[in-house]
């Protein structure tokens, strides 16, 4: 389904230009893109690659002779590198190529500058949901990354920066090279750094970048605007309202997922759902709405599942709960 997709998306970019999209085309589409802001996002990016090449018209062109001559540059840029190809990223790569011919001869370009064709072309390393793994980089910095992360990056660090691509979340301690900057790049984000610790949140169904500073200095933000961070601060990046915060953390937790320990002095109980929530991934809904939060709760949940978490939470409050389609239902009262 998720390959046929991206045949639809392309399909219906090549009609929209034309004036006349077939309904049942429009429909799949819309209903792809309203079915997660995750997807939306993605069609945002996919329709600003279009956009952007779409500037001049060749009225003939050979399709698969282009993705051919794509593959071979690939074989013959990086032979004997480890290279990860995915399959709905080759299917929509086809579908560019032939953009590209038909609309614009700027997206080969397009494509050499962009983060398909880095990841493409670089290593990756990779955890499953409940995986923790460390990694030393080239250069010494050592990176902690989350389950349900991808990180990818070059074996050897070259040219006047040090670029990765994260895609889940990562603890980040950079070695110091002031002439070579070190830049994590998250979706429509990059932080940027010199030598420092700090920590880095993307998972795209969560359509947000959120990065936490430890120590040092980082500048975060977008091709649009940008913010320095001083340890201690937090700063979010809400990639639908393209809205970029800085505040004061005030979330104890924020790098719990390290250690597996959550840790409550006196939190108020809207503040341990949210965090229960965001440290194990699972959407919480609480029944009926809206259940009353305003009572406190302190606590030590160390290295148990969710469902002990809220076992434990069932002592002091009158609640109980199951789950249903991959979401926690709660009903009840959790403040006693």
């Amino acid at each position: 389904m998720k390959d046929d997709i991206y045949e639809h998306i392309a399909d219906y970019l090549a009609q929209k230009q034309k004036g006349n999209v077939p309904e049942t085309l429009e429909r799949k589409v819309k209903d792809w893109c309203n079915a997660s802001e995750a997807n939306l996002i993605e069609f945002k990016k996919l329709q600003k690659v279009w956009q952007l090449n779409s500037t001049r018209a060749y009225p003939h062109s050979d399709v698969e002779a282009a993705w051919q001559t794509v593959l071979g540059k690939i074989e013959q840029t990086e032979t004997g590198k480890q290279i990860n190809l995915q399959k709905n990223t080759l299917v929509w790569a086809r579908y560019a190529a032939a953009i590209a011919l038909l609309i614009s001869a700027t997206a080969v370009w397009f494509l050499l500058q962009s983060d398909v064709w880095y990841k493409w072309t670089n290593t990756q390393i990779t955890t499953a949901q409940n995986e923790k793994k460390n990694i030393e980089l080239a250069d010494g910095t050592k990176v902690m990354l989350n389950g349900g992360s991808v990180l990818y990056y070059t074996k050897k660090f070259s040219g006047e920066s040090r670029k990765v691509l994260l895609e889940g979340e990562a603890y980040f301690d950079v070695a110091h090279k002031p002439q070579q900057p070190f830049i994590v790049t998250t979706g429509n984000t990059t932080t940027r750094v010199l030598g420092t610790q700090f920590n880095l949140r993307h998972y795209p169904e969560e359509a947000q970048t959120e990065v936490f500073l430890k120590e040092g200095k980082v500048i975060f933000g977008t091709d649009k605007s940008s913010v320095t961070l001083r340890p201690g601060e937090v700063a979010t990046y809400h990639q639908i309202a393209e809205r970029l915060d800085k505040s004061e953390n005030l979330n104890e937790n924020i790098t719990a997922w390290q250690t597996g320990r959550l840790q409550f002095t006196k939190a108020p109980l809207s503040t341990v759902v949210n965090t229960l929530s965001r440290f194990y991934r699972k959407e919480i809904l609480l029944l009926p709405e809206p259940n009353k939060l305003d009572c406190t709760y302190t606590g030590t949940f160390d290295k148990i599942t969710l469902q002990e978490a809220l076992q434990l939470m069932q002592f002091s409050a009158d609640f109980t709960f199951r789950e249903v389609n991959e979401k926690i239902i709660i009903t009840g009262t959790l403040c006693p």
